[in-house]
Protein backbone atom coordinates (compact mmCIF):
# COMPACT_ATOMS: atom_id res chain seq x y z
CA UNK A 1 0.00 0.00 0.00
CA UNK A 2 1.68 3.28 -1.08
CA UNK A 3 2.06 6.19 1.82
CA UNK A 4 -0.83 8.54 2.00
CA UNK A 5 -0.10 12.02 0.70
CA UNK A 6 0.91 14.64 3.73
CA UNK A 7 -1.54 17.83 3.94
CA UNK A 8 0.84 20.45 3.84
CA UNK A 9 -1.59 23.44 4.75
CA UNK A 10 -2.54 21.54 7.85
CA UNK A 11 -0.95 22.52 11.19
CA UNK A 12 1.21 19.73 13.21
CA UNK A 13 0.52 20.91 16.53
CA UNK A 14 -3.63 22.15 15.86
CA UNK A 15 -4.60 20.76 12.84
CA UNK A 16 -5.19 24.46 12.13
CA UNK A 17 -4.49 26.37 8.71
CA UNK A 18 -1.28 27.33 7.62
CA UNK A 19 0.23 30.34 6.21
CA UNK A 20 3.34 30.06 4.19
CA UNK A 21 5.58 33.02 3.65
CA UNK A 22 7.90 33.03 0.58
CA UNK A 23 10.64 35.84 0.04
CA UNK A 24 13.13 34.73 -2.67
CA UNK A 25 13.71 30.86 -2.23
CA UNK A 26 13.10 30.76 1.40
CA UNK A 27 9.93 28.70 2.51
CA UNK A 28 8.93 29.52 5.95
CA UNK A 29 4.56 28.52 7.11
CA UNK A 30 3.37 29.73 10.73
CA UNK A 31 -0.03 28.87 12.09
CA UNK A 32 -2.05 32.12 13.78
CA UNK A 33 -3.79 29.22 15.95
CA UNK A 34 -1.55 28.22 17.93
CA UNK A 35 1.79 30.27 17.11
CA UNK A 36 3.59 27.43 15.23
CA UNK A 37 6.36 28.54 13.11
CA UNK A 38 8.70 26.10 11.02
CA UNK A 39 11.76 27.57 12.36
CA UNK A 40 14.27 25.35 13.68
CA UNK A 41 15.43 26.37 17.66
CA UNK A 42 17.52 24.63 19.61
CA UNK A 43 15.53 24.91 23.08
CA UNK A 44 18.77 22.81 25.12
CA UNK A 45 20.04 24.87 28.11
CA UNK A 46 22.88 26.79 27.46
CA UNK A 47 26.50 25.55 28.65
CA UNK A 48 27.11 26.55 32.14
CA UNK A 49 30.22 28.14 33.27
CA UNK A 50 31.47 28.40 36.08
CA UNK A 51 29.81 30.70 38.52
CA UNK A 52 31.04 32.49 40.78
CA UNK A 53 30.01 31.72 44.55
CA UNK A 54 28.29 34.54 47.01
CA UNK A 55 30.88 33.72 49.89
CA UNK A 56 33.38 34.76 46.93
CA UNK A 57 31.59 37.73 45.94
CA UNK A 58 30.94 38.86 49.62
CA UNK A 59 34.93 38.50 50.18
CA UNK A 60 35.93 40.40 46.90
CA UNK A 61 33.31 43.46 47.90
CA UNK A 62 34.97 43.31 51.29
CA UNK A 63 38.50 43.68 50.52
CA UNK A 64 37.69 46.32 48.15
CA UNK A 65 36.32 44.81 45.06
CA UNK A 66 38.95 43.15 43.58
CA UNK A 67 37.66 42.47 39.77
CA UNK A 68 40.37 40.06 38.79
CA UNK A 69 37.42 37.40 40.39
CA UNK A 70 40.35 35.58 41.86
CA UNK A 71 39.77 34.69 45.58
CA UNK A 72 43.99 34.45 46.50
Amino acid sequence: MADAPVDRSACPRCGGDLDTFVLGDARAVACEDCGYADVPADHSPAERVDEESWASILRRYQRGGNDDGDDG
